[in-house]
């Protein structure tokens, strides 16, 4: 199965598209939504509209995943089939704190990915393949959309 990952956010340094680009490398599909694009989304999440093509996994920014006002990480765990879906945090630094607040919300991980480039390009590579090749991921087929 050909994973489909969606990046939701803005990070800086444009590391949503570094990991894109590693996760296209070992065959996933990448969608990243940002700004305007995922206030949409996750109003039709709340909505509980039909989605024609979910993904097996999301990668938040946690700026976006711990925003209080779109509230991102609680309405996905209050969303059926969305609750079931792992999501990952990223951010671009160790924050006890946030990371604290990511997992109680539902997050399934929270990765640090430098900005550095040496440093960025070996932590999306590593990203990837764990998450790309290693890990089951749900079949989106297994879910009721909408």
């Amino acid at each position: 199965m050909i994973p489909s990952v969606w990046l939701l956010g803005d990070p800086p340094e444009h590391i949503f598209e570094h990991l894109a680009e590693s996760l296209r490398n070992v065959g996933a599909q990448t969608t990243l939504l940002s700004g305007e694009r995922v206030r949409d989304w996750l109003r039709a999440v709340v909505a509980d509209e039909a989605v024609s093509v979910a993904p097996n996994l999301l990668v938040l920014d946690a700026s976006v995943a711990l925003d209080d006002d779109r509230r991102v990480l609680r309405t996905l765990s209050e969303h059926a089939p969305w609750r079931y879906l792992p999501r990952v945090v990223v951010g671009a630094r160790h924050d006890d704190a946030a990371c604290a607040a990511a997992y109680s919300l539902g997050a399934a991980n929270w990765v640090v990915l430098p900005a550095t480039t040496p440093e960025r390009d070996r932590a999306c590579a590593i990203f990837a393949d764990y998450w790309g090749r290693c890990s089951l991921l749900p079949r989106v087929q297994q879910f009721t959309l909408g």
